[in-house]
């Protein structure tokens, strides 16, 4: 037998069973009907998208410095808008994160790609939040004159009940809220808000935000349950695919099974895997999402459009930009790195694709109008 011929020595059938996704012991069964052996697989069912006759027209996404985007490389991308709030248990940004009023300072401040996070509430509405928590402030009973915070999973609170109280981010340091910060109603702005009062122009990152399983074996904040990744993505795409109009959006998450649902169940717009990688922030299970390597492999596996791994794992082998390109992928980076201006200056040098920063002011020092 030649080195390019291959023998069928048996077959595999697959029963799932009633979860979506998970591991099953396959048995192997040989052409003549004995079982031989089996083979452990990693399984995860994606549904098709329930009346998905959207009339997105289908992409060419172009490996070129003129890319989907229309705009000059490198992409300069608002995180959560105009940056982030708090850092390190200091504020460090008088706008909201993740708000309508941080979305449009960012455009205001020639910003036209924005990246924000869509988590979902009890009854499934997307909104724009970054954490699986929240906190609201409670009296002692005791003394009322003592304030502390109370966090509690959003999974778990209606629309309403995020409408009717008193919630705040849960980086917040204080256990009082500052009235000029909070604006009335500027908190958990729905998706399909975000869509209809910005400018068609601005151009949306929308981080699926998926409560994952940590290396510890506990899901991220101590979550007891998330909902099924199914209803998760259908109900994003739905609200994003309602509401898109002429807008270019893409797609990205850390949870490598989120992507490949978002690539699965449209083909209209761009996904990215972002990979944390290890040793910065507490690790996560899956085993795809600890090195660049890995996260380059994966998104070639899927068909992904790029990658975005945490800046200080780019910097420390600036190699893998080169290697995402020949594997025909994009890069994008995020993390504080991004934020200091001979950190972009290297990035640049070395054709990163896309950089995501909070310090939005940093990008008037760099040339980044549209072609």
């Amino acid at each position: 037998m030649n080195e390019n011929s291959h023998e069928i020595v048996g077959v595999v059938f697959i029963n799932p069973g009633h979860d979506k996704i998970g591991f099953i012991d396959a048995s192997v069964i040989s052409l003549v009907g004995h079982c031989i052996g089996t083979w452990p697989i990693r399984y995860l069912c994606i549904e098709p998208l329930p009346n998905s006759s959207n009339n997105c027209s289908i992409l060419k996404l172009l490996n070129s410095k003129i890319n989907y985007f229309g705009l000059k490389k490198p992409l300069f991308i608002g995180h959560r808008g105009s940056g982030r709030t708090f850092y390190n248990g200091k504020k460090v940004n008088n706008i909201l994160e993740n708000t309508l009023d941080s979305f449009k300072n960012a455009y205001d401040k020639g910003i036209r790609i924005i990246e924000f996070d869509v988590v979902l509430t009890k009854e499934n509405i997307p909104i724009v939040y970054h954490d699986y928590t929240t906190c609201i402030r409670v009296t002692a009973e005791s003394n009322s004159n003592i304030v502390e915070k109370l966090r509690l999973p959003l999974q778990n609170l209606s629309y309403s009940d995020l409408s009717k109280y008193d919630f705040q981010l849960c980086n917040d340091p204080d256990a009082t809220k500052d009235p000029s910060l909070y604006k009335l109603g500027n908190l958990f702005p729905k998706l399909e808000s975000v869509f209809q009062f910005l400018p068609e122009d601005m151009i949306f990152n929308i981080e699926i935000k998926y409560c994952m399983k940590m290396k510890t074996g506990s899901l991220e904040d101590d979550l007891c349950y998330v909902e099924e990744r199914n209803i998760f993505v259908n109900s994003i795409l739905e609200v994003s695919f309602k509401n898109v109009k002429s807008r270019k959006i893409m797609f990205s998450s850390f949870d490598p099974d989120i992507c490949c649902m978002l690539k699965a169940k449209q083909s209209s717009f761009p996904v990215m895997f972002l990979t944390q990688g290890t040793g910065i922030y507490s690790d996560f299970k899956d085993e795809r999402t600890l090195t660049v390597d890995k996260a380059i492999s994966f998104a070639v596996s899927e068909s992904l459009y790029g990658v975005v791994p945490h800046t200080k794992h780019i910097l420390s082998n600036l190699a893998c930009i080169k290697m995402a390109h020949e594997k025909n992928l994009h890069i994008f980076t995020w993390g504080d790195d991004n934020n200091d201006v001979e950190t972009i200056k290297t990035l640049i040098d070395n054709d990163v694709d896309g950089i995501i920063l909070d310090n939005i002011s940093v990008v008037n020092k760099f040339n980044m109008h549209k072609l």
